[in-house]
């Protein structure tokens, strides 16, 4: 091998070790610039062949190296062995140490406890699910952490996802096309997590559970139906709840979580700002069938009740008293259509009757007593993360939550 050949191997199997790794790292971690882009399937297709790239890229630093062993070349041996020591380090750091299924590891164990044995304080705000009757609290500390936990309730497969990065929380059917799928963290793209199914190793949004490359790109989950509140708002609502506890592998992850599940950013709290919708300020989503709307935080928490119109349904939004725990119905029963208001005990009431309402969306007592609101689907985000995947007029929602309403 001719010095020229040798060098021009050495610096093409230097590019090859290193600039896949590289790209995919860029594309996949919230570093600057690299979540304004749609770079996802660029992403999933170099990682498919990063080995590939790597173990080339190391025969072809290799052969030259041996030639310059050979050649009997010292100060030149010395660099390029330099330089693969560097090389290599690069990736152990971008692909495995800073990996986010790393970084944010798996739960070694699952864990439950009743009301009376869990640990969790009641102002955790937890995701909660019923189903068949079953109820089970995921406190958002946990699942943020690990970003995904995969669970059953009875024989019903469940996973339940958070992402920290956009505070977005979504329950998933896990079974795909008839088969059960075991997902791992890979990634973010626009500020949201990527998860990968274990078969196809298809790439999926979190917010949406759409799959946005790979195989079943374009294919989505079923959802399943949950609400977002306290802990103690969850417990009034099902007595007999499971309580997901902190694994005690992980005390010091969960500890970095210290409180995250109360503080509100910036911009909501800053009284000149918090009737803007900012790329930060937190919103809850209501859909309905192919129309959605967001709704600021702020506005929630200063009226208490908001009665609004989604499309041409009536819906209404209303904040529990520990100013979390959010609830949302259609407002109407048969023909009539209902406003809400906050009575000065705190107790939900519509406006004609002054009759009072649950939380559980039930008249108790007065006109329309024994009648029941329709839940409507609600989510709790930050504004550009429901922009850009809830809003029937972003433009650029390529995999947004309404193509799943194609499919």
């Amino acid at each position: 091998m001719s010095r020229r050949l040798s060098l021009v191997a050495f610096i093409v199997g230097l590019l090859l070790l290193v600039i896949p790794d590289m790209i995919v790292f860029y594309l996949m971690m919230p570093v600057p610039t690299s979540q304004q882009r749609d770079g996802l399937e660029l992403a999933h297709a170099l990682y498919r062949v990063l080995w590939f790239t790597r173990s080339v890229g190391l025969l072809l630093m290799g052969a030259s190296l041996f030639q310059s062993i050979s050649s009997g070349k010292t100060r030149v041996v010395i660099l390029r062995s330099g330089l693969v020591a560097i090389g290599l380090l690069i990736v152990y750091i971008l692909g495995f140490r800073f990996m986010p299924e790393n970084i944010f590891r798996e739960p070694e164990q699952t864990i439950f406890a009743s009301t009376d044995d869990n640990t969790v304080p009641d102002n955790s705000y937890i995701i909660g699910v019923e189903l068949n009757g079953r109820a089970k609290a995921y406190p958002l500390k946990i699942v943020g952490y690990h970003h995904k936990i995969q669970d059953t309730i009875g024989k019903q497969p469940l996973l339940v996802t958070y992402c920290t990065m956009c505070r977005t929380g979504m329950v998933y059917d896990p079974v795909i096309q008839g088969k059960y799928q075991k997902f791992r963290l890979v990634g973010a793209a626009y500020n949201n997590a990527i998860i990968e199914d274990g078969e196809t190793k298809s790439w999926w949004y979190q917010s949406t559970g759409i799959a946005g490359a790979g195989p079943l790109k374009g294919v989505a989950m079923k959802t399943n139906p949950y609400q977002q509140m306290t802990l103690s708002a969850w417990k009034q609502l099902h007595p007999n709840t499971l309580i997901m506890q902190p694994d005690p592998k992980f005390t010091n992850q969960y500890a970095k979580l210290k409180n995250y599940d109360i503080n509100i950013p910036t911009a909501n709290t800053d009284s000149t700002k918090n009737k803007n919708f900012l790329p930060n300020s937190w919103v809850v989503g209501i859909m309905v069938g192919e129309k959605s709307k967001a709704f600021l935080w702020n506005e929630l928490t200063e009226k208490k009740v908001i009665n609004d119109f989604v499309g041409d349904i009536p819906v209404v939004l209303a904040l529990e008293e520990d100013g979390y725990s959010f609830h949302s119905w259609e407002r109407a029963i048969d023909d009539t259509i209902l406003n809400f208001k906050m009575g000065s005990d705190n107790v939900l009431r519509d406006v004609v009757t002054n009759s009072p309402w649950n939380w559980k969306g039930e008249c108790i007592s007065g006109s329309f007593a024994g009648k029941k609101l329709s839940p409507v689907t609600a989510y709790q985000t930050y504004y550009h993360s429901w922009e850009r995947f809830y809003s029937d007029k972003h433009d650029k929602a390529i995999y947004s939550i309404h193509d799943e309403l194609k499919i």
